[in-house]
């Protein structure tokens, strides 16, 4: 059990840190993840606008073997704050295995603005002897503590980290009763999991959080009563429990959430307050509580549980009124359901809610949903339209993921986010229309949508983490309030040109990578960085005009342009980075101008067509290579009266053109040049006049 926890933690943790993929990494595949920044001897990833304290480096190999690397030692005071690039975040948690086995690690300040401790953050400090932990922390994972001296000191019973019960220690005795004490906030992962001689437990009014695992496995639990004080009950939380009779579940939990109840196989009775809206998958599996329930929907208070029993064919299904949440696989796989009437009293559909309804044709989504889960219309294959209400501020992973009769969707602008795969292969989908709310696109949320081609662009400021669109795109329209084109925006597509208005201030790296139909683009005077690969392999493109508000054009912006014959490069421009133009076979010429400092390595490598180079007297630097396979240059011009720096340890130019081309430099420069190791190298160098 704790090697399958550990391994979805561990993917989990990789989720968040990944900055180029969306989905869990998938079986028999290595993957590597390192930290965000660092400062003052701390590690720390960035999730959402906060800062979490985690690990050196984290991989997991093709066999879900996963190895942990840090350096923690001594006396560490993590801080309530941590500055990175100008923006400021608060520190609010201890991430998973962030000091794993650091075995020097002897002592850590944890700050008031730490909530949570995830699982193995100190596991294996055998050092470690003091932790202190503020009252702010509520939660903290499986076996945060293991292994530390620490814990290994504290006497055997229930002990606390802060004021949260962390781990029953030691041998418990049959009929055990425990009451936490007063005060405590939560109850950790796994804190009792296996006590099997526990039987009765009192939790105070003051807990608020009941972690995953929390009493799992405690077969001598009979009852159990949640005090209203509790928000949230974790996964698997009382699994297995399989003396469990009764539960009491207090008014103030809105979530149960995946096999919290699971295999509690003597389970005859549950209180369901009205305040729980949404119902993990399998919370209730293998429960007489709900084998005893008549086949059909089953509801579980105001929560639309799950459909029970065989279906039968041309199914039509009305929840009933009043009812807040459609769990999680509430319908999953009723193959048979061809339509369902969603009250207006549903604020939230789970995750799977319908996934795999293949007969479901239509559905109309009422104004009070606010949440749509995870896969909530995965597969739904005959599904041909949806219109998603103004109430919905996120579309969640899949959601509608396989739809293939999908032709219409209708996103309002209330959507801020959506993410990873949510469209993902709705081949019957043509055209999506992006508003200007929605400010996280995940990857491939248009991937496999062979039938899309239009895409209309509105969000003003949104970003991705990973490719997006489907390679059968052939027209985007950009909206004129857009400010910012995003990752990989519009990255293998079949577009064939695109014009960005003047609002936008930022092409993102690979935004139009592999556009190999694209033969024009205008970028406008707005623009004032050209990423990382933005153009790369647009094998198509002629011309291109840089403006002369960019000052930046980045690493492989424009490489294996091979139709590219004409470049103006704006006179804003300080650096042009490493591969800029590499493989650029069509370009006769170039003219940098004179804001360049710096030339890249390989910038212009292998632009075989490339006669005439004029450098600028600004020019500093000069990278490897970066004129290397530019074998047909026969003029290079350069102003500067100080030979620039190039690179030592290989050349700039390649030997043929060091024999044959001619180097123009000023006039008072000449014995200054043929004294370079690198300028040298030319034959043929000739002074100039240069302008006043």
């Amino acid at each position: 059990m704790n090697n399958r926890l550990n391994f979805t933690l561990l993917l989990l943790v990789l989720l968040l840190r990944a900055s180029a993929a969306a989905a869990v990494p998938p079986t028999g595949t290595a993957h590597n993840t390192t930290y965000d920044f660092y400062v003052d001897g701390i590690y720390y990833d960035i999730i959402g606008n906060k800062a979490t304290v985690t690990c050196k480096h984290l991989s997991v190999n093709k066999n879900g073997i996963f190895s942990i690397r840090s350096d923690y030692r001594g006396n560490v005071v993590i801080p309530s704050t941590v500055t990175h690039n100008g923006t400021t975040y608060p520190v609010t948690s201890v991430g998973f295995s962030a000091f794993y086995d650091c075995d020097s690690l002897t002592s850590v300040t944890i700050p008031n603005s730490v909530t949570s401790i995830e699982s193995e953050a100190f596991r294996g400090c055998s050092s470690l002897t003091s932790v202190n932990i503020p009252n702010s922390v509520i939660s903290i994972g499986h076996d945060a503590f293991y292994g530390t001296s620490w814990f290994d000191h504290q006497p055997d019973g229930l002990v606390y980290a802060g004021l949260v019960a962390y781990k029953y220690k030691g041998i418990m005795s049959e009929g055990t009763s425990v009451t936490i004490r007063e005060g405590t906030l939560g109850i950790a992962d796994g804190a009792f999991s296996g006590c099997r001689g526990l039987t009765n437990v009192t939790i105070p009014n003051s807990v608020t959080f009941i972690s995953d695992w929390a009493f799992s496995g405690c077969n001598n639990l009979t009852s159990v009563t949640i005090p209203n004080s509790v928000t949230f009950i974790g996964e698997w939380a009382f699994s297995a429990c399989r003396g469990l009779t009764n539960v009491t579940i207090g008014n103030s939990v809105a979530s149960i959430s995946y096999g919290v109840f699971y295999n509690c196989n003597s389970l005859t009775s549950v209180t369901i307050p009205n305040s729980v809206i949404s119902i993990g998958h399998d919370a209730f599996y293998g429960t007489p509580w709900y084998d005893h329930q008549p086949d059909g929907l089953v509801y579980a208070g105001l929560v639309a549980y799950k459909y029970k029993g065989t279906m039968p064919e041309g199914t039509s299904i009305t929840i009933r009124e009043g009812t807040l949440g459609i769990a999680d696989g509430a319908f999953d796989d009723c193959r048979y359901l061809e339509s369902v009437a969603i009250p207006n009293s549903v604020i939230s559909i789970g995750n799977g809610a319908f996934s795999g309804c293949s007969a479901l044709s239509s559905v109309s989504i009422p104004n009070s949903v606010t949440s749509i889960g995870h896969g909530a219309f995965y597969n739904c294959s005959s599904l041909t339209s949806i219109t998603i209400p103004d109430s919905v501020t996120s579309i969640g992973s899949q959601t509608f993921s396989c739809c293939s009769a999908l032709s219409s969707v209708t996103i309002p602008n209330s959507v801020v986010s959506i993410d990873y795969g949510a469209f993902y292969n709705c081949s019957s989908l043509t055209s999506i229309t992006i508003p200007d709310s929605v400010t996280s696109i995940g990857s491939q949320t248009f991937s496999g949508c062979s039938g899309l081609t239009d895409l209309i662009w509105n969000a003003r400021n949104c970003s991705t983490n990973g490719d997006m669109v489907t390679s059968n795109l052939e027209r985007v329209t950009i909206g004129n309030e857009v400010e910012v084109l995003p990752l990989y925006f519009a990255k293998g597509s079949k577009i064939t040109s695109v014009t960005i208005p003047n609002s936008v201030t930022f092409i993102g790296n690979s935004a139009f990578s592999g556009c190999r139909d694209l033969t024009s683009v205008t970028v406008p005077n707005s623009v004032n960085s050209i990423g990382n690969s933005v153009f790369d392999n647009c094998s198509s493109l002629t011309t291109v005009t840089i403006p002369n508000s960019v000052t930046s054009i980045g690493s492989r912006a424009f490489f294996g342009c091979s139709g590219l014959t004409s470049v103006t490069i704006g006179n804003a421009v300080t650096s042009i980075g490493n591969y800029a133009f590499d493989s650029c076979s069509g370009l006769m010429s170039i003219v940098i101008p004179n804001s360049v400092t710096s030339i890249g390595d390989c910038a212009f490598y292998d632009c075989s067509g490339l006669m005439s180079v004029e450098l600028p007297d600004s020019l500093v630097d000069i990278g490897r290579l970066a004129f290397c396979g530019c074998t047909n240059i026969s003029k290079v011009m350069l102003l500067n009266p100080t030979p620039p720096l190039c690179a030592t340890d290989m050349t700039t130019f390649d030997n043929d053109v060091f024999n044959v081309a001619k180097l123009y430099v000023p006039k008072e420069s000449v014995t200054l040049y043929k004294a370079s190791d690198k300028w040298g190298q030319f034959t043929h160098i000739i002074g100039v006049d240069t302008p006043n």
